[in-house]
């Protein structure tokens, strides 16, 4: 069965702004003293056609990372729930595109605390 990133706790080590703008985060304007900034990247191509994105959305200064999938601007529903259907393959596909998008920005598995 297909990794589940979803279900994981992700986090940047030492963002900072210059480093977000360098890789291509979109500052998010928020209500409260959080720093947000978005950014998003084709999770799943069919012919040459983004059909999934991915957005992970990163907390300054912590470096906490969340991360979400869309098609068609709709929660792609797979990458939360694979209980139902066959989605092995393009989650595959899926999580080794994300998976090569945190290497080259930084972003590594949250470490639990003993």
């Amino acid at each position: 069965m297909a990794e589940q990133l979803i279900t994981k706790k992700y986090k940047m080590s030492y963002p900072t702004e210059h480093k977000l703008v360098k890789f291509g985060f979109k500052k998010v304007k928020t209500e409260d003293d959080y720093s947000m900034w978005k950014y998003t990247f084709p999770a799943y191509k069919h012919n040459k056609i983004t059909t999934i994105e991915c957005v992970i959305t990163l907390e300054m200064p912590s470096g906490r990372v969340r991360l979400d999938a869309y098609s068609n601007g709709r929660a792609y529903t797979p990458f939360y729930n694979m209980e139902y259907g066959n989605y092995e393959v393009i989650m595959n596909i899926i999580n080794s595109n994300i998976l090569r998008e945190f290497t080259k920005l930084g972003i590594k598995e949250k470490r639990k605390k003993k």
